[in-house]
């Protein structure tokens, strides 16, 4: 059913309340139901942008903004993305349950099943990948502490609940890091333990290659470039301390046999 305005509402209740605004469409079940005057909202899906009363959001999946009032410049894309957020704004979630828990985060970027998920307050993240920074300012900590961080790759900075300005490009790379900061990780599982044990200690490092400083955790300010790169490995009858001259094949079959028994699954 079209209406006035440069306005489309399509589907039972949708854009029920309009009393104003243009150019909105809703497009679904309850869709847009509580806008009264915002302009230039779009959701498409069952409960998409629901109780929205702000402009320029758009909604692409069932529940997607469902809860979002006064939130501007939003873009959720898929099932249950940024259901929960209220009063955040430039905010882009793609991916079922992308930034699934932001409240009144602003400015993040997630693209990827579950990317920034358990993401509340923190704010100028990028997610790209499956489970990217899944724990992202898990513990609410108030004020936010959880900025700045770039994750590319499935599981990059999973565990990260309050470190920032991370960056983490590579699967699983600074899988482990919770609290510390500053952190450049390029490669697979680079940096994969850093900071495992939450003290905030290992902080400044940078590992370029596959598995690179893999076994730091409370080392700060190094700097490790090559496979295995970084730190003295000790494997049956190898030493190696460089990643200059060896054939490291062995060295990184027994390096992920090892991290594999701490290693979490992403959901």
């Amino acid at each position: 059913m079209a209406v006035r305005n440069f306005t489309t509402a399509e589907g039972c209740n949708a854009l029920q309340n309009l009393v104003g605004g243009a150019g909105n469409s809703g497009l679904g079940c309850y869709a847009l139901f509580s806008t009264v005057e915002g302009s230039f909202n779009t959701g498409v899906g069952g409960g998409a942008l629901a109780l929205n009363t702000a402009d320029s959001n758009t909604a692409v999946g069932a529940a997607a903004l469902l809860l979002n009032t006064s939130g501007t410049l939003n873009v959720a894309l898929g099932t249950d993305a940024l259901v929960f957020n209220d009063s955040g704004s430039d905010n882009t979630a793609v991916g079922a349950f992308a930034l699934f828990n932001s409240v009144t985060a602003t400015d993040n970027t997630a693209v990827g099943f579950q990317a920034l998920i358990n993401n509340h307050d923190g704010g100028f993240n990028t997610a790209l990948g499956s489970g990217a920074l899944f724990n992202n300012d898990s513990a609410g900590t108030v004020p936010a502490e959880a900025f700045y961080n770039d994750a590319v790759g499935a599981g990059t900075l999973f565990n990260n609940v309050d470190g920032f300005e991370n960056n983490a490009f590579g699967e699983s790379a600074l899988f482990s890091n919770i609290t510390a900061a500053a952190n450049t990780a390029i490669g697979d599982e680079a940096l994969f333990n850093n900071d495992s044990d939450g003290l905030g200690l290992a902080n400044n490092n940078v590992a370029v290659g596959e598995l690179a400083l893999g076994f730091n955790i409370d080392g700060s300010e190094n700097t490790a470039v090559g496979t295995a790169a970084g730190q003295t490995w000790s494997l049956a009858s190898i030493t190696l301390t460089s990643a200059t001259s060896l054939d490291l094949a062995p060295v990184t079959k027994a390096i992920r046999s090892a991290l594999a028994t701490s290693r979490a699954r992403i959901p």
